[in-house]
């Protein structure tokens, strides 16, 4: 990579304050505040052109990410908690889905066709309600031990980012992540709850990261390696 870096995107926004870059096997986005001058902007992509040229080179390196389509067929499988259940299908009065321990069911009410829209809007109202339900009660727990209130706890499904804590002490969480094993669901909590203390990445941040979850270093490699695949 030469000295002068060009080929990033420029994000401005009225409501940021400080610049930022994010790299991403797409390539690199640079968030800036409105007011900061672009040669400012370029000196500052200048200075961090060593850590952004180690982080394409990581990501040049992975293998291909594969992508595809669910089918919503039965017999698909789907992940809950990090363990594969394979889809099953019936019909009953009323719609519902239930997971048992060898299979997920969806129950479709009389008036449906089964069709894949269907069943994907059922199976997303049921991540998304055991997402609260689940990331509500260990984010409660987890903040109790730092001594901390937690403000309101969403979840919704985001581009890029699993987890995110307002200065408010709201949390928001990625529901797709009700996918991934409860280790890492443990991780991406622990790391969320710990902004409530220290609200950005210092060394002081990632202790408190470590206290509530020793393996943390595991769970996020794990995120970061295989979060693309968490899909419903």
């Amino acid at each position: 990579m030469t000295d002068a870096i060009t080929d990033y995107q420029l994000i401005r926004s009225n409501r940021r304050k400080t610049l930022a870059i994010k790299v991403s096997p797409t390539g690199v986005e640079v968030r800036a505040p409105q007011f900061v001058a672009k040669s400012d902007i370029e000196a500052f992509v200048h200075e961090k052109r060593h850590w952004i040229e180690r982080h394409l080179q990581r990501f040049a390196a992975q293998p291909p990410q594969e992508t595809y389509e669910k089918c919503y067929t039965p017999g698909e499988l789907f992940q809950y908690l990090g363990n594969d259940y394979p889809l099953a299908l019936s019909h009953g009065k009323t719609a519902s889905v239930q997971l048992t321990s060898t299979q997920l069911n969806v129950v479709l009410s009389n008036r449906m066709q089964g069709t894949a829209s269907q069943v994907k809007r059922l199976l997303e109202q049921w991540y998304r309600q055991r997402a609260l339900a689940v990331l509500s009660e260990k984010s409660h727990q987890q903040a109790a031990r730092l001594g901390k209130a937690v403000g309101d706890i969403r979840v919704r499904r985001t581009r890029s980012k699993w987890g995110h804590c307002t200065i408010k002490g709201d949390l928001q969480y990625n529901w797709l992540i009700m996918a991934a094993p409860e280790a890492v669901i443990d991780y991406l909590v622990a790391h969320e709850v710990s902004h409530l203390v220290h609200h950005n990445h210092s060394p002081a941040f990632w202790q408190q990261v470590a206290m509530l979850c020793p393996d943390w270093k595991q769970q996020r490699a794990w995120l970061k390696q295989h979060g693309y695949t968490l899909r419903v």
